[in-house]
């Protein structure tokens, strides 16, 4: 089986395996939510007046605790290990500010908290800019977040958020994990929309070289992701008048992360003068 077949499968894999996950997560939250709407419709069908009981207070929502946001300089980049740490063991990194990327699985558009003036998040993270939605192993967690954050969320946005660890001692607050999923709950205190990582800005293509016996197109990629990749080019050459005279894809072998690799071109036939080199699609792959 081909190394860009198996890719293909597998990310269709992990886009149900997703579609999945958010599907049976809404139908538990649609089910917690209605269970609290009918409890409070009971109760107020016999409401409690003034000075009756003490149970006037009992399930009152807790009054919300300002969130301390640090300046953006207080927020670091982290490794994909450190962060499946974070995710991992969340207790042992309170207090660190950290930049991820999250993938909006389902955005807050419903009473996602118990705390008034918060809103949850259902995210996929990852600490490295994907070039798509199923570049990487998928890592769920939630992200509580002050409603009136400024930055407009969407289901199926692409995030750069400012995250932290919430005290130990702080209980779950989503709807999530009143639902029994047993995500990690981050604070996000911070956001932009993001774009997916354009790949063709890790190629670089120069100019031929005609010292050779075949002429050779120079192509160099440097991975920037945090892992090995393999990276294959899709190159259209294009003649003066804008007409496109043929197509090659060149492949490199595994790059380290953050090393630069080599995917030159050997080009047969007669090269004509003035021909330019233009790289249509770039994807890469993780052995």
């Amino acid at each position: 089986m081909s190394l860009d077949r198996f890719t293909e499968t597998d990310g269709r894999a992990r886009v149900l395996i997703r579609t999945l996950i958010v599907v049976i997560i809404l139908a538990i939250a649609a089910l917690v939510l209605v269970g609290t709407r009918v409890f409070g419709l009971a109760g107020a069908a016999d409401p409690v007046g003034p000075g009756e009981g003490s149970e006037a207070t009992v399930g009152a929502s807790p009054t919300p605790t300002p969130w301390a946001t640090p300046d953006a300089e207080s927020f670091s980049l982290v490794e994909q290990t450190e962060l499946d740490d974070i995710l991992t063991d969340p207790a042992a990194h309170v207090g660190e500010y950290v930049i991820v990327y999250a993938e909006v699985l389902q955005a807050a558009d419903f009473d996602s908290t118990s705390i008034p003036g918060t809103v949850a998040y259902l995210v996929s993270l990852s600490a490295e800019q994907p070039r798509d939605n199923i570049e990487f192993a998928v890592t769920e967690a939630i992200l509580l977040a002050s409603a009136d954050l400024p930055t407009p969320i969407a289901t199926g946005d692409l995030l750069r958020a400012r995250v932290t660890v919430p005290p130990p001692d702080e209980a779950p607050v989503s709807v999530y994990r009143e639902a029994g999923l047993a995500y990690p709950e981050l604070r996000m205190l911070g956001a932009e929309q993001a774009e997916y990582r354009d790949l063709a800005l890790d190629v670089t293509v120069g100019e031929v070289d005609w010292d050779g016996e075949l002429p050779v197109l120079p192509v160099s990629v440097r991975n920037s992701a945090a892992r090995p990749m393999t990276y294959a080019i899709d190159l259209m050459a294009v003649m003066p008048d804008g007409s496109e005279a043929a197509a090659s894809t060149a492949w490199t072998e595994e790059i380290a992360p953050g090393e630069t690799g080599s995917a030159d071109v050997t080009l047969y036939g007669t090269v004509p003068d003035g021909v330019l080199f233009r790289v249509d699609s770039v994807d890469r792959y993780e052995r």
